[in-house]
């Protein structure tokens, strides 16, 4: 398949895999409001603050070794690649089990009563429902690394499209769960029960397409997982700037307003990252060509990749901030059932923020996607954007 074409699978199944996820976003509101009412579905999301931590962040090492194994199979240095994904896997494992461990621990230390207020869910589900999402959080860190190993031999439209599966299906059984009156504790346990599914679902797949990717220690090297931790931790940044501007100011909102104020400025919010979404679309699909082109040497093709991402970028992040500007309210009225006061105020700010970073976020990519990032994390920290 040639680089036009994979890049074309790229960009559908990118598309696709986006608009599922608007789609659950966009969905989840009506029926949880209606079903559950502000107060307990504000709740929700705070409590969701937490395992979100985990989910957003594959401890670095998920991109590291995805860019590392796609250079080295494009060099035709496949036990090398292998040699990364034995020795990343083991190390994440390892991880999760100690964060799991932690977790169970110091999750009954946290003040949830102060956080939910009125008391609408009770202290002890609270805690428990922490405590599951966050286990189903800890399992897409290795839904990253197969996602990684897809990316590494050009399948990473195949890999998108799986994971964009599992994680529609796993959004359906918990919307229908809910419209059958199932309470917030319930849920958590049936989201744990559908991420463990989805996630032996994508080893199996991942297995069957790529018959040399395997677990185990023959491969593994100690020496690896050094050479690529300062290179992880740099990744660790961004997940950790897109905690503190998106989740730490829920937390801060929730504090002082109440769920009903998290629920309020959330979807406000969401509807203005829908710029983010469409730049990450193309990003992620130029993510692996770059990598590839910048694994056999091929650095003109590099920069016409680049070129192209930041044409193409630029093209649709003015198209969707103007559509964004003109309907946003409205869809947001509707959007919330009309329990909310809307504020076209602060929509119009949060656009203005995505817009002013999607300049330099579409050329982020390169760095990103060699390895070569330690001072995109720097700047990336120091201005919280996302």
């Amino acid at each position: 398949m040639t680089v036009k074409r994979r890049l074309l699978a790229n960009f559908g199944a990118g598309t696709v895999c986006r608009a599922i996820n608007i789609g659950i976003q966009i969905a989840s509101v009506p029926v949880m409001l209606s079903h559950w009412g502000a107060r307990v579905y504000g709740a929700w999301i705070l409590l969701s603050t937490i395992p979100s931590y985990f989910a957003m962040s594959d401890i670095g090492f998920g991109n590291v070794a995805g860019n590392e194994m796609t250079m080295l199979v494009a060099g035709g240095k496949r036990e090398e690649a292998l040699d990364v994904f034995q020795s990343v896997g083991l190390f994440i494992t390892a991880v999760s089990i100690f964060m799991a461990g932690l977790l169970g621990l110091g999750i009954w230390l946290l003040p949830l009563e102060k956080w939910l207020k009125n008391g609408v869910i009770g202290a002890h589900d609270a805690r428990l429902i922490v405590e599951i999402l966050c286990i189903s959080s800890l399992l897409t860190l290795q839904e990253g690394l197969f996602q990684s190993s897809f990316r590494c031999v050009g399948k990473y439209a195949l890999g998108t499209a799986a994971k964009s599966a599992v994680g529609l299906s796993a959004f359906a059984a918990v919307m229908v769960a809910v419209f059958f009156g199932a309470s917030p504790l319930r849920v958590a346990v049936l989201t744990v029960a559908m991420n463990t599914l989805g996630t032996f679902a994508l080893w199996w797949l991942l297995r069957h397409q790529i018959d040399w990717i395997r677990y185990g220690v023959q491969h593994a090297r100690v020496a690896t997982v050094r050479r690529l931790f300062w290179p992880a931790v740099s990744f660790m940044s961004f997940p950790i700037s897109n905690i503190l501007s998106l989740q730490g100011i829920l937390m801060v909102i929730g504090h002082v307003f109440g769920p009903v104020g998290v629920v309020a400025f959330s979807t406000a919010r969401t509807i203005s990252r829908s710029v983010l979404q469409a730049l990450a679309v193309i990003n992620a699909s130029f993510w692996p060509e770059i990598s590839a082109a910048f694994g056999t040497g091929s650095i003109a093709l590099v920069r016409k990749l680049h070129r192209a991402s930041c044409q193409l970028s630029i093209f649709l992040c003015v198209g969707v901030t103007m559509v964004a500007a003109i309907f946003g309210n409205s869809v947001w009225k509707t959007w919330t059932l009309g329990k909310f006061q809307t504020d076209p105020v602060l929509l119009y700010i949060l656009l203005l923020q995505m817009l002013i970073g999607a300049f330099w976020y579409s050329s982020s990519v390169v760095p990103a996607a060699t390895n070569r990032h330690q001072g995109t994390a720097s700047y990336r920290s120091s201005t919280f954007y996302h």
